[in-house]
C-alpha cells in the first residue's frame, strides 16, 4: 500500500493518493508517515478539503500520541501554506521531541524564518535520530551553503554515509565552496547521476529526435551536411554543463539568488537565467559560425540556434524527466524545448540582420537582450505559477502564442532572402513538415502514456490522462494555427531594419 501512494504522488495522482492514505489512517492513526501523505495529498489536491476540524478533534486528548500527532499535522498544514511562524507554534507543542520529521520541520522553519542557528541545532538532531535523515541533510546543507560553513561542509563530505545522502546539487555546491575543483567538475560532466533514470532518458531522446527532424526538414533551400547539425548538437550538450559553475558562481560567490520582492526575483530570471542560458547556448553557433563556411543563408543561422537550444534542452529534459517528473515528457516536448528553439532563433536574428542584411551591429546586442528577456518572462511564471496549476497552463499558452508570433516574421524573412528562395515551393513542403511535427508531437503524449503504465501501473497512468491530453491538444493545437499562419502565403520578399 505504501509503495502505491508513492507512485500515486510520482504520477501527480494526488487524489488517489489523498484516499489511499485516509484509508491507512483509519485502519492505523499511530502512523506519522500516513497523516503526511494525507495531508500533503490533499494539499496538492485540485478540491481541497478542509482538514482542520479533524485533526482539531485529536489535538487536546489525553491520549499523548494521537494529541502529538494532531499537533504535528495542524503544523504541517500551516506550514504548506507558507505560513512558518503559525506552524512552528504548533510543532513547538509536540510532546514527544523524538517524533520523526518533527525536528526537521521545526529546523526548516526557523530556516524560513532565518534564525539559522535554531535551525542546524534541529536540524542535525533529527540526522542524529535516524528520522527523516534524507530530508534534515537537504535543508542542512542548504544553511552551510549559504553560511559558506567551509569546517561542517568539509565534515559532511569526509562522513561518507552523510555523502551519499547529498543530493546532486549540494553535493555539487559543497565542492564549489570547498574548491575542491576536481570532483567538481567531475560531478558536473558525469553524465549518470542518481536521478536520471533510462525512462527519463528515452522521453529525452524521443523529444530531441522530433524536433531535429523538424528542424531539418525546415532547412529547405540549400541542404546543409548532417554532420554539422550533429557537432552543434553535440557541442551544446557538453557546453550546457558550464551553466552549473555559473550558476553557482552567482548563487554562491555573488549572493545572487531567487529570492526577496517579485521585481527582484524577475530580475534574477533575466539575468541569473535568461542572460546565463542564451549565452550558453549561442557559443556552438557562433563557433560553427566563425570557423566554418557552413551557414551561408540567413536560415542556416536560425536552424542551428534551433539544435544547440535543442541539445541544451535535452540536458535540462533528463534532469526534469527522473522518478515524480515522466508525467512532464508530453508538456515539455510542446512547451518548453519548443520555447528554447524559438527564443534562441530570437537570440541570433540580430546576427542574420548583420550578416546578409548589413544592418548595423546594433541589432546583434539587441535581439540577444530581447531573447534573454522573453527567457526570463518565461522562467518568472513558471517559479510564479507552479502551485497554481489553472493559472499556470492560461500563462503558458499565452507565452506560447505570443513566441511564435514573434517567430513568424523571422523564419519568414530569413527564408524569403535566400538566393535560393525562387527555387522551391517552399509554403507546401513547410506546410507538410509542420503537420508531421504535430503527429509526432501527438505520438509523444501516447509515449508518455506507455512509460507511466509500465513503471507505475495502468490505473495510475489512466488518472494522468485528463490533464495530460487536454493540455497537451490545446497546446499542438495553438502550434499547429501558428504554423500554419506562418507557412500558408509564404511570400519570398521581407522586410529588415536597417
Amino acid at each position: 500500500m505504501d509503495d502505491y501512494i508513492s507512485k500515486a504522488f510520482d504520477t501527480h495522482s494526488y487524489r488517489i493518493a489523498r484516499n489511499e492514505s485516509w484509508h491507512l489512517i483509519k485502519s492505523d492513526f499511530s502512523k506519522i508517515d500516513y497523516h503526511r501523505n494525507y495531508i500533503y495529498a490533499n494539499h496538492k489536491s485540485k478540491r481541497r478539503q478542509d482538514l482542520t476540524p479533524y485533526y482539531r478533534s485529536y489535538y487536546r486528548t489525553q491520549d499523548s500520541l494521537s494529541s502529538d500527532l494532531a499537533a504535528y499535522a495542524l503544523g504541517y498544514m500551516k506550514l504548506l501554506d507558507d505560513d512558518a511562524a503559525a506552524a512552528l507554534e504548533f510543532f513547538l507543542e509536540v510532546k514527544n521531541t523524538k517524533l520523526k520529521y518533527l525536528n526537521n520541520s521545526i529546523g526548516y522553519c526557523y530556516l524560513i524564518l532565518k534564525d539559522y542557528d535554531k535551525a542546524r541545532y534541529y536540524l542535525q538532531r533529527e540526522i542524529e535520530l535516524d528520522g527523516w535523515v534524507d530530508g534534515a541533510l537537504m535543508n542542512y546543507a542548504d544553511i552551510l551553503i549559504r553560511e559558506k560553513h567551509i569546517p561542517e561542509i568539509n565534515r559532511v563530505l569526509a562522513h561518507r554515509e552523510l555523502a551519499e545522502k547529498l543530493t546532486w546539487q549540494h553535493k555539487r555546491q559543497f565542492y564549489y565552496l570547498a574548491r575542491d575543483f576536481y570532483p567538481y567538475f567531475i560531478t558536473i560532466f558525469k553524465f549518470y547521476r542518481p536521478h536520471i533514470i533510462p525512462e527519463g532518458i528515452i522521453g529525452a531522446l524521443l523529444i530531441t529526435i522530433l524536433w531535429f527532424v523538424f528542424i531539418k526538414r525546415m532547412d529547405i533551400l540549400e541542404p546543409g551536411k548532417m554532420k554539422y547539425m550533429l557537432v552543434v548538437f553535440i557541442l551544446s550538450v557538453v557546453i550546457s554543463q558550464f551553466f552549473y559553475p555559473l550558476h553557482d558562481f552567482t548563487a554562491i560567490t555573488l549572493q545572487f539568488r531567487l529570492e526577496g520582492s517579485s521585481p527582484y526575483k524577475f530580475f534574477y530570471c533575466v539575468m541569473g537565467i535568461g542572460l546565463i542560458e542564451e549565452t550558453i547556448k549561442i557559443i556552438p553557433v557562433l563557433l560553427i559560425f566563425f570557423i566554418t563556411r557552413e551557414l551561408n543563408e540567413p536560415v542556416d543561422l536560425i536552424m542551428y540556434a534551433a539544435v544547440a537550444a535543442l541539445g541544451f534542452a535535452f540536458m535540462e529534459n533528463l534532469n526534469y524527466f527522473h522518478k515524480s517528473g515522466l508525467i512532464l515528457i508530453a508538456g515539455r516536448a510542446i512547451t518548453a524545448t519548443m520555447m528554447h528553439m524559438v527564443i534562441s532563433a530570437i537570440a541570433v536574428y540580430g546576427l542574420v540582420l548583420y550578416r546578409f542584411k548589413r544592418s548595423s551591429s546594433l541589432w546583434i546586442l539587441a535581439f540577444f537582450l530581447t531573447a534573454c528577456f522573453l527567457h526570463g518572462i518565461y522562467d518568472f511564471g513558471l517559479l510564479s505559477f507552479v502551485y497554481v496549476q489553472q493559472q499556470f497552463w492560461f500563462f503558458s499558452v499565452s507565452l506560447l502564442i505570443l513566441y511564435l508570433l514573434i517567430f513568424n516574421p523571422i523564419i519568414r524573412n530569413t527564408l524569403a532572402i535566400s538566393k535560393f528562395s525562387h527555387t522551391i515551393n517552399s509554403a507546401k513542403r513547410l506546410r507538410r513538415n509542420g503537420r508531421l511535427l504535430i503527429y509526432n508531437l501527438s505520438y509523444i503524449c501516447m509515449v508518455q502514456y506507455a512509460i507511466l503504465a509500465i513503471k507505475f501501473g495502468v490505473d495510475l497512468a489512466d488518472s494522468t490522462l485528463d490533464f495530460t491530453l487536454i493540455s497537451a491538444y490545446i497546446y499542438i493545437g495553438v502550434l499547429s494555427v501558428c504554423l500554419n499562419l506562418t507557412f500558408r502565403s509564404l511570400k519570398m520578399e521581407a522586410y529588415y531594419p536597417k
